[in-house]
């Protein structure tokens, strides 16, 4: 695998399983090392790539020569991880969420600044084909003025999907609902809109116990003065899962639905709805770890080319400081100026 670029996996959890998949189909990478607090599941990961495991980062960097790493490990270690790459100028891809804070999220990429290691967001569902139809669109103005939008997220959790993780039930190292659940679509609708100037949201735990909230609803206020609602949930029936985006502009409206990979409604002057519907349909299908394997495949192009990757770090820090804000809005109990969380991060 002469001219594969190097890479280490940090975290081997669910996450972390997916990126094992995606190296699997990514001839342009080499898994060299796995890293994990247990290096039990450290060294499940590293069997099959026939490489070393760790349980010390640290060591993991200093003793193997590796040109990045894959951050896949609990949302609130990123920044950590990111303090110790940057320090043996290891760039990185950090999975969704970059961050648990606005604040963390700058530093971080202040760190990668400094160092001058390549650090990318993994946000690759904005590399979609229904994503890129929607993006095209709206920055063609087809649509005219975007005057509202909604987003959705239903899922379903069940109890042994957070015994397995149990980080994820806690507020303090998932960052809840806003960060998990809903972070991916949030991340879409502010690619496609922009920044957001204010949040308003309310949450409840409904029917579990767990300390975390299972049902999100966000009102947004955009810079542009659009508005959008965005609502996510972890309780629904086991067979209903989804992720909508619908956009309605002064001329036309657009539906991706009834996940990111589609589109359910294409209403725009000059195009046939069916068959730009039918387009996207007729894709090939995308396996649970494509997004991965996207990720990947932007991060490692990046570091062999020596180019800046698609999925920027800049892109995500105004998810990260909407997606606090919706949490602040929720600790305060009113609507919150994102410039809030950003003038107190910088």
């Amino acid at each position: 695998m002469a001219g594969a670029v190097r890479l280490g996996l940090v975290g081997c959890g669910k996450a972390g399983q997916k990126y094992l998949q995606a190296l699997v189909h990514l001839s342009e990478a080499q898994l060299v090392a796995t890293f994990d607090p247990d290096f039990e599941a450290a060294g499940r990961a590293a069997t099959a790539f026939d490489a070393p495991a760790f349980d010390d980062l640290s060591a993991m960097l200093r003793q193997m020569d590796i040109e990045g790493i894959v951050v896949a490990s609990p949302n609130d270690t990123h920044r950590g991880i990111i303090e110790i790459a940057a320090a043996a100028g290891v760039s990185a891809l950090v999975e969704q969420p970059f961050a648990l804070s606005y604040r963390d999220a700058v530093a971080m990429r202040d760190m990668g600044r400094r160092a001058g290691i390549v650090l990318a967001s993994a946000h690759a569902l904005r590399l979609l084909p229904s994503v890129d139809q929607l993006v095209s669109a709206v920055r063609g103005q087809r649509l005219g003025t975007l005057v509202q939008a909604t987003a959705q997220v239903v899922s379903s959790r069940s109890q042994s999907y957070f015994d397995e993780t149990p980080w994820r039930q806690q507020m303090e190292s998932s960052g809840g609902l806003a960060f998990s659940e809903a972070i991916a679509v949030l991340d879409i609708l502010i690619y496609v809109m922009g920044p957001v100037r204010e949040v308003f949201a309310l949450a409840n735990r409904t029917i579990t116990p767990r300390p975390i909230e299972d049902v999100l609803s966000a009102t947004m206020v955009f810079e542009s003065g659009a508005l959008a609602t965005l609502s996510a949930t972890t309780a629904a029936m086991k067979a209903h899962a989804e992720e909508r985006i619908a956009l309605i502009g002064t001329h036309g409206s657009a539906m991706v639905g009834p996940t990111l990979q589609g589109l359910e409604g294409w209403r725009i002057d000059g195009d046939d709805e069916q068959s730009v519907c039918q387009k996207i349909m007729d894709l090939p299908a995308r396996t649970s770890w494509q997004g991965n394997w996207d990720a990947l495949h932007d991060f490692v192009q990046a570091l062999g080319e020596g180019i800046e990757p698609g999925l920027t770090v800049e892109q995500s820090l105004n998810t990260i400081a909407c997606a606090e804000a919706i949490v602040r809005s929720l600790r305060d109990g009113r609507p919150l100026a994102v410039t809030e969380v950003v003038n107190a991060g910088e």
